[in-house]
């Protein structure tokens, strides 16, 4: 099942080149991360089709088939379109799971793609299938970009009450952006503009039906959050806080700083805007980030979405109204547009320079270790066993919970450009696992076929799975070295916990240059796929076919390169050393003896912990007395042999002793720790 999950829609006048974007993290420590493939298909008359929970992963029922289907790969269709979603879940009484409707939020997303040449066809087929079959889910926020529009639909079931759903679909407005979280983000809404908003006819009169808003109240009122999906603390916390931090990145920090109470969960009336506009930020104000960690990095280059322009603060001057009616966004607009690079820097951010961030960088935080890690373990609530000394908390205490976080099961950031033929009008920029560490492959969403090892025999869903033998043998539980999703687990889990600050700067800059490549290579594609259809066609089997071979081609290469950056990082990071190449004598060419050596020498770095945590170690329980070594006395050579003993216990010659006080002194060395080995 789902775990929370982020998206951001980018409208195309926020667009660097006039696409749209959608941004997409599935987070879920249960789902394996993979491709999926629905192929352009022609049905018999009567044909059906079996729908299967994507979450629970059991069978739902059966549907009629449309006459014809679209081609689909990952998240996106032949046509340009593309989906994403996150969960809101909303009020208990409307789960509508074991409802015996047939409709859940998964398979909603792949009909409507088979379904639909556009982001308003998409929701028209959302809407019938839910009302004719029933839904099967709980509250759903689905983000959808067809290259012209991008649309927010908002969706929560009946419950027991009755079959089908109520929903509300925005537009966000040309220039502006939208992010969601896992919170309801529609409130007051414009009801006679269907150019911009689309609703059920049934979404207010439902709400007073059950007692969720009052039969007096004028429907032009009607809050859909409100009423469906009140803000709770976890929804601010841990949802809206990673959309309020999306928001600073792209309106900048003055017009976020306001709902920081709200992103706290501790003032849940101070609602924040439905989408925002760019602003241009100061190209020389200083980086937020404290140290230099992949995520570190894209805070520095997108805190600033930069222009070298002076900063245009958006203010309460500049709030300009939304088509929601209530819901207003934040700067007039005018800033500088978001390319699919900015997007993917979002995407791997992480509180980084906020009051948020948890690396114990701009305060100490035990929970960030050693290696100022921005990750907790889940859960995301816990409780300490001596309770709260402060009177104004609950005793409960909270994790935060990350825009880039270590769940996530697949990511992407997908353009669609219209301007070009339809096998390659979508492309997304797709991988397995953690957004903040993942290297991005292309797959255009005309593609035929799913690279080998980001494919999966057994599916999402079972109509998703590409034919034995054109997949890895692996799942969630069966590890292999040819599967996508595990080798990009390997990568980004070296980059957590400890050895987090040591990992990230060498993952980043592998990874960063890496990107680059990949995303000039899918650039020149494109220019020759549009040339090709020029002569050929624009849904040509030529076209088709060269651009099923680029994706399947591109990934490969990625896939054997990422193998090559885990053994790398890991030769880096073995046992709890830092080890890199020796900086001694070279080594020994063909019959060369003299001022060489026979193998590769490395220089072995003792990581340690900061003295911080040696401090914590020492003043923690009895550990002053367990730990603790005598004085050594220094007459007769006896504190020279015994820091000469340390150095030989540690193969060295000379060169100071492991990282930390010298023995019963209380001193810290500053000196290299870098010694040459025996």
């Amino acid at each position: 099942m789902t775990m929370a999950c982020t998206n951001i829609l980018v409208s195309p006048g926020a667009s660097e080149d006039g696409s749209t974007l959608l941004a997409y993290n599935a987070d879920s420590g249960a789902l394996y991360g993979s491709l999926g493939h629905y192929p352009a298909a022609t049905h018999l008359p009567n044909a059906t089709r079996d729908v299967w929970d994507w979450d629970d992963s059991v069978f739902l029922g059966t549907i009629p088939e449309a006459a014809q289907t679209l081609n689909v790969i990952g998240n996106a269709n032949e046509a340009g379109v593309v989906i994403g979603e996150t969960t809101f879940g909303g009020l208990p009484s409307l789960d509508s799971r074991g409802s015996g409707g047939v409709m859940d939020y998964g398979s909603l997303i792949w009909i409507a793609l088979q379904r639909a040449r556009t982001c308003r066809a998409a929701i028209h087929v959302i809407d019938r299938l839910v009302q004719r079959h029933g839904y099967a889910s709980d509250g759903e926020s689905f983000s959808c970009v067809d290259g012209k529009e991008a649309w927010l639909m908002e969706l929560i079931g009946k419950g027991a009450h009755e079959k089908g759903a109520v929903w509300v679909a925005s537009k966000v407005p040309d220039g502006a952006i939208l992010a969601h979280a896992n919170q309801a983000r529609t409130t007051t809404f414009v009801r006679d503009d269907p150019d911009t908003v689309m609703f059920s006819p049934d979404v207010v009169s439902f709400a007073r039906k059950i007692g969720r808003y009052p039969a007096a109240a004028p429907d032009a009122a009607f809050d859909f959050s409100a009423a469906y999906d009140p803000v709770t603390f976890s929804g601010a916390r841990h949802g809206e806080a990673r959309v309020w931090d999306i928001y600073r990145h792209v309106a900048g920090p003055e017009a976020m700083d306001k709902y920081i109470d709200y992103a706290r969960g501790f003032n849940l009336t101070n609602r924040m805007p439905l989408f925002v506009y760019p602003v241009v930020a100061d190209a020389a104000a200083p980086a937020a980030a404290a140290s230099a960690t992949v995520a570190a990095a894209a805070a520095a280059t997108t805190v600033a979405v930069t222009a070298a322009a002076a900063p245009a603060t958006a203010t309460d001057a500049s709030v300009a109204a939304s088509a929601g009616g209530g819901n207003v966004a934040a700067s007039a607009g005018g800033g500088k547009k978001l390319s699919v690079e900015d997007v993917m820097r979002i995407m791997r951010t992480r509180f980084e320079g906020t009051w948020f961030d948890t690396r114990g960088v701009s305060r100490a935080d035990v929970g960030a270790g050693s290696g100022h890690s921005a990750y907790r373990w889940r859960p995301l609530i816990w409780h300490a066993s001596t309770g709260s000394a402060d009177s104004a908390t609950s005793g409960e205490f909270v994790n935060e919970r990350t825009v880039a976080t270590q769940q996530t099961a697949w990511n992407f950031v997908a353009a669609s450009r219209p301007w070009l033929p339809g096998p390659i009008a979508a492309v997304q920029w797709w991988a397995p696992d953690d957004s903040a560490t993942s290297l991005r492959v292309p797959i255009y969403g005309g593609a035929t076929k799913v690279p080998y090892h980001f494919a999966d025999a057994t599916g999402q869903v079972p109509a998703a799975a590409v034919k034995p033998g054109e997949a890895p043998t692996a799942d969630a539980l069966t590890p292999s070295m040819d599967s996508a999703f595990w080798i990009w687990n390997l990568v980004s889990n070296l980059a957590y916990g400890d050895r987090a600050d040591v990992v990230s700067k060498a993952l980043e800059a592998k990874l960063l240059p890496m990107q680059e490549r990949l995303m000039a290579a899918a650039a020149a594609e494109d220019a020759a796929v549009a040339a090709l259809a020029m002569t050929d066609g624009a849904s040509s089997p030529a076209v088709v076919a060269r651009a099923t071979a680029f994706c399947e081609l591109t990934a490969d290469g990625a896939f054997h390169a990422w193998q090559t950056v885990f053994l790398e990082l890991f030769a880096l990071t073995r046992d709890g050393f830092t080890i890199t190449r020796g900086t001694h004598k070279p080594q020994c060419a063909g019959a060369q003896k003299d001022g060489c050596t026979a193998r590769n020498i490395p220089d072995v770095m003792e990581q340690g912990y900061e003295q911080s945590w040696y401090d914590r170690v020492a003043t923690d329980g009895d550990n002053a007395q367990r730990y603790g070594a005598p004085p050594t006395a220094d007459d007769n050579g006896g504190r020279g042999y015994e820091m000469h003993k340390r150095l030989r216990m540690n193969k060295k010659r000379r060169g100071p002793p492991p990282r930390g006080p010298p023995l019963g002194t209380g001193a810290t060395s500053t000196a290299s720790i870098s010694a040459s080995t025996q």
